[in-house]
């Protein structure tokens, strides 16, 4: 994970890492949303804490 600016972008690269991902922003109450490419967000835009960017995902 690393931070742009005011928010974490994460970039996992398998199924079990966007759990964590997903599990850790959860514990630490942050707002997280998904991002099909590194420039456009899924879903309305808004403010997050942390982007899930689903780029390195692969299968």
């Amino acid at each position: 994970m690393s931070r742009d600016g005011g928010t974490y972008v994460a970039r996992p690269e398998t199924y079990e890492q966007v759990r964590e991902v997903v599990s850790l922003a959860n514990r630490m109450g942050f707002t997280l949303t998904p991002a099909g490419t590194r420039s456009h967000t899924i879903g309305p835009p808004r403010r997050a804490d942390v982007v899930l960017s689903t780029l390195e995902l692969r299968g």
